[in-house]
């Protein structure tokens, strides 16, 4: 890597807070990465958009463009194993509600959310044990973050921690902010 793409990357950097996930295990986190490639291909073929914000959740989760374009051609046929894994990795974590979040937020990135793509969130939400009421909370949010309405992004957010009877936030949304431009 050029000293320029060293810092350019630091500099794009400095006012992103990180993804909840970045400090969990790579495994955990080429399973996270791999379900939304799914989702990606699920309709058949994935967008510039798709590709854009799949490629910039990898490299937030440190992995080379060589490694995502990987997990990108892998999922275009995955295995039972890979959904398997991704169902060890969040099940029982607090991890599962982001991938959901992460899931509706790449379904939207073609401005349409089609049949295959609903059943696919339906299928990754009943595999990891998260209820439809569950689920509405999340697509509310991840719309408001979609279209970067703070306000409804915070709305969304309270009302998910009341229903989950959370004093402490299970999902931190900075990650979902976007950066004031300077």
């Amino acid at each position: 890597m050029s000293i320029l793409s060293l810092l350019s990357r630091v500099k794009d950097r400095i006012h992103v807070s990180p993804h909840p996930c970045i400090n969990e295990e790579e495994v955990l986190r080429s399973s996270y990465l791999t379900g939304i490639a799914m989702l990606a291909h699920s309709d058949g073929s994935i967008d510039n958009e798709e590709k854009k914000l799949f490629l910039e959740l990898s490299r937030v989760f440190e992995l080379s463009e060589k490694e995502a374009l990987h997990l990108l051609e892998e999922a275009q046929n995955p295995s039972e194993d890979a959904v398997w894994k991704i169902r060890e990795h969040l099940l029982h974590s607090k991890y599962k509600y982001y991938f959901i979040l992460d899931l509706q937020i790449m379904a939207h990135q073609d401005k349409q959310i089609v049949a295959i793509e609903k059943a696919v969130l339906t299928r990754f939400c009943e595999i990891l044990e998260i209820d439809e009421e569950d689920r509405r909370f999340l697509v509310g949010l991840a719309d408001a973050v979609v279209e970067e309405d703070p306000v409804a992004k915070q709305e969304w957010a309270e009302r998910f921690f009341d229903h989950l009877g959370h004093h402490e936030p299970p999902v931190n949304l900075d990650y979902y902010t976007k950066p004031e431009k300077e």
